[in-house]
């Protein structure tokens, strides 16, 4: 597909000659549209925007991202604001809407219909599925996977490699660790302001409600519910259906059954070494597995070595005995 005679392109904009453009699209001033990209019909690619080497770019867009990338594949009927960008040879499906300052990143993929607010970033080699929707400034890192339908209220941050199942609704600053697995199925919700550390597992149905925390390695079973400013501690099970009522801790290496009996679990040095989701990679220890002190009562020194053969001189220099 040639330039077709019908497209508008802008004196002032950059189309180079290889590049493909559907009927009735507009290109306007300042637009750059590099070699070998296709833009199909009925698309407009606003002032400022830059769409590089080889790019796809379906029917029907409005495209006012500053970046769209090197080999990245848009769907039809997208949308990206002012401000935004895909990255090379990421996927992005059809009808979403990128808000101002939203990325995507190379690689990562986004299906159908998903709209990612303003300043939220989806980190490369991320998925996001469909029908899903961010407040502002969420954060999904690198191969972290989104189910469909899933919603995201302002500041929530998945960690890399976690798993966020489909329909799962979570709320404003809320962290998920990385490998953490949350709401496979059906839905789970996570109110605000909770945390889930790193291998942490939340299953379908079940619930945290507003300040609780999931420590790393620790269950959260089928249907079971975190009241309040609650606190499942590292390496804890809370099995189905249980109810850990406000402001409660689970000690550590915890099984909490479904009739509300405790048993104490073997402890695991994993289950407590871990990082949290900030930069600084802070370790946490849990206090068993500090390090001992020193004895109380030295042992006694060990006995000096015999000495039988040797003696001093007048001059109190050592020597062979007489």
């Amino acid at each position: 597909m040639p330039i077709h005679p019908s497209a508008k392109l802008d004196p002032l904009s950059r189309v180079d000659p290889d590049a493909e453009i559907g009927a009735r699209t507009v290109v306007e001033a300042g637009a750059v549209v590099q070699r070998g990209a296709r833009i199909d019909e009925d698309t407009i690619v606003r002032a400022g925007a830059r769409v590089r080497e080889n790019a796809r770019i379906g029917a029907g867009c409005d495209i006012a991202a500053f970046y769209v990338g090197h080999g990245a594949r848009i769907g039809d009927g997208v949308k990206l604001h002012p401000g935004s960008s895909v990255g090379d040879n990421a996927t992005v499906g059809d009808a979403v809407h990128l808000e101002t300052g939203a990325s995507i990143g190379r690689s990562a993929t986004v299906h159908e219909r998903t709209t990612l607010g303003q300043g939220t970033l989806v980190h490369p080699f991320a998925t996001v599925g469909g029908n899903v929707t961010t407040g502002k400034d969420v954060r999904i890192e690198n191969n972290a996977v989104v189910g469909d339908n899933a919603t995201f209220a302002d500041k929530a941050h998945v960690a890399p490699h976690a798993v966020v199942g489909d329909e799962t609704r979570v709320g404003k600053n809320v962290r998920i660790g990385t490998d953490a697995g949350l709401g496979m199925a059906p839905a789970a919700t996570v109110d605000n302001n909770c945390t889930l550390g790193d291998d942490s597992r939340v299953s379908g149905s079940a619930r945290m409600k507003d300040g609780c925390t999931l420590e790393a390695n620790a269950h959260l079973g089928y249907g079971a519910v975190m009241e309040p400013a609650s606190t499942v501690c590292a390496g804890s099970k809370v099995e189905q259906n249980v109810v850990v009522p406000e402001g409660e801790t689970i000690p550590p290496s915890t099984r909490v059954k479904t009739d509300g009996t405790r048993e104490t679990l073997p402890i695991e040095v994993d289950d407590y070494n871990f990082r949290d989701n900030d930069d600084d990679r802070e370790v946490r220890i849990h206090p068993e597995d500090r390090p001992r002190g020193l004895p109380e009562t030295p042992p006694p020194a060990p006995a000096p070595a015999a000495e039988a053969t040797h003696g001093t001189d007048q001059r109190g220099h050592y020597g062979a005995s007489r």
